[in-house]
Order: C-alpha cells, then sequence, then structure tokens
C-alpha cells in the first residue's frame, strides 16, 4: 500500500500577496537611502519686533481740567497738540460730548485747520504733531433758566494705527 500524504494546496492570490508585500517593504528602503541624500538642513533666526506706538497730547484740554468761560452768542477757545512719537501712521478721532447739556453748547474740533470729521479722522505721519483747536459756542439768547448753570464737555481722543 502506497503512503499517501495529502500535498497542502499553494492558495496563489496569498503567495502573490505576499510577494507584493515584501517587494514594497524593499522598495521602500531603496527609495528612503536615495531621497535623504537630497534632504537639507536649514536654520533661521528672526529679529522682527512690534513698531512703537506711542500718541501725547500737549496742552491744557485732554490732560487737565480747565475752565472755559463762555456767555450766550460767543466762542470760547481752547488749543492743543497730538504728537505721533510712533514708528507708524496714525488717525486720531476727537469727539466732544456734553453728558449733563445743562448748557446749549456746540462743539466744532479743528486740527490742522481742517474741520476734523468725527467718523473719518485725522491722519498724523510718524513723529510728527498737529495743532487742534476745540471751539465751544453758546448759539442762542440769554435765557435766565441757565443762570448761574456750569457744564461738563468731555473730550475722548481715540487713535489707532493706519500701516
Amino acid at each position: 500500500m502506497k503512503n499517501r500524504q495529502p500535498r497542502a494546496k499553494m492558495n496563489i492570490p496569498m503567495l502573490c500577496a505576499c510577494v507584493l508585500l515584501c517587494l514594497t517593504l524593499f522598495s521602500f528602503h531603496l527609495t528612503g537611502g536615495l531621497y535623504a541624500r537630497y534632504t537639507t538642513r536649514a536654520e533661521a533666526a528672526d529679529n522682527a519686533r512690534v513698531a512703537k506706538f506711542s500718541v501725547t497730547e500737549t496742552g491744557l484740554v485732554l490732560s487737565e481740567s480747565i475752565r472755559l468761560h463762555i456767555d450766550p452768542d460767543t466762542e470760547a477757545e481752547a488749543i492743543f497738540t497730538i504728537d505721533n512719537d510712533s514708528e507708524v501712521r496714525i488717525r486720531c478721532k476727537i469727539q466732544a460730548n456734553n453728558p449733563y447739556e445743562n448748557l446749549p453748547l456746540k462743539f466744532q474740533i479743528s486740527m490742522g485747520g481742517q474741520i476734523a470729521d468725527a467718523l473719518e479722522g485725522v491722519e498724523i505721519a510718524p513723529d510728527a504733531a498737529e495743532d487742534c483747536k476745540l471751539v465751544v459756542s453758546w448759539d442762542g439768547a440769554a435765557d435766565y433758566k441757565y443762570m448761574g448753570r456750569v457744564d461738563l464737555v468731555e473730550l475722548t481722543l481715540i487713535t489707532e494705527q493706519v500701516d
């Protein structure tokens, strides 16, 4: 009697998959060494800094309380200077406000000889100054109900970087 041993069947798709896997891993090894020759190392340093932003006001208006004497149908003026000590161009907006409204006052702010628009503002170049003038006027006839009243005027300086 012949000794018959069962022969293992070859699984051809599995054999092809193993061969392809081995070839793929071997090709990764070869191409990795090839591409490694072309890689470089670079070092860099950055010494960038933020531009200086410094705006100062000189005069009697924004830094201190001042007294302006005003009568009906007259005007009072206050002059001040805005210095741009920054390294960048700035846009200044000055807003005048009468929070208590004890007197019927009107305000006009001029910068550089032009009436400053509260919405747009005025641009000031780096290391430059701009002269400003606040004109407070009381339009209307003398009314006894305003006799002896004092009012407060608030000025707000808003600055922003343009470039």
